[in-house]
């Protein structure tokens, strides 16, 4: 039996509980030097659980990398993801980036066979001015052999130090519409919400930052399949 239509929405799970609690939107934290850990439960249904390790880490004045490994499923079940990520800052308004993927598939029971791929994509990133940026990405999807390209254009606006808000449109096999909003009050305390389209989802998550560490949770909430709830953790260098 093909393993595609599992992939497919594996890969499209938000990276992170900030990510997931603003509707799934690629978010990027200012500073480079960082290492995370999540925990995203899964929708009841389903019953499985996915972990991401994640660390970032700056390379001279320009440049950076980050990298990260994903496990989803369960004791029958595994996808795993492991990517690199290499970018760097051209001037003060464009950021360039490449970013290499490696999945893997694999069951215990022999219900799926076991399988493997690569994907590449090009990120380029540019900051219109302090309170605008847009970010689009474009790459493969070697899984699937009838829509084998992913893209991504996000464009996030800061009204003020206090609220951040960001749109996304995305193509992972389905065309989704995704927008989220987060709200920092004494510079401490985060609230974050946010949707996507195909299918509709609601989420909203709570953030708490001291210092150089900061814990992040969040829920999203889907008509069918219920409540997802993620927690994560980010410690700064």
């Amino acid at each position: 039996m093909s393993a595609t239509p599992s992939v497919a929405q594996f890969v499209s799970v938000p990276l992170d509980a900030r990510s997931c609690a603003m509707g799934g939107c690629h978010t990027d934290y200012d500073e480079r030097k960082y290492v995370s850990v999540s925990h995203r439960q899964g929708f009841a249904v389903a019953g499985m659980a996915t972990q991401r390790l994640g660390i970032g880490w700056t390379l001279g004045a320009r440049g950076w990398v980050m990298a990260d490994y994903t496990y989803f499923g369960d004791q029958d079940y595994s996808e795993q993801q492991i990517s690199a990520e290499y970018g760097m800052n051209l001037d003060e308004h464009l950021d360039l980036g490449v970013e290499g993927r490696f999945c893997h598939l694999g069951t215990g029971d022999g219900y799926y066979e076991s399988e493997q791929w690569m994907a590449v994509a090009a990120r380029a990133t540019l900051r219109i001015d302090s309170r605008i940026r847009v970010s689009a990405l474009a790459g493969t999807r070697p899984w699937d052999r009838e829509r084998p390209w992913r893209m991504h254009l996000n464009v996030a606006f800061v009204s003020s130090n206090d609220l951040l808000a960001t749109v996304e449109l995305e193509s992972e096999g389905a065309l989704r519409f995704r927008c989220g909003a987060e709200y920092c009050y004494k510079e401490h305390f985060f609230f974050r919400a946010g949707m996507a389209t195909q299918p509709l989802t609601l989420a909203f998550g709570l953030g708490l930052r001291y210092g150089n560490y900061s814990i992040d949770v969040a829920a999203e909430a889907h008509n069918s399949l219920g409540v997802t709830p993620q927690i994560g953790l980010v410690l700064w260098f």
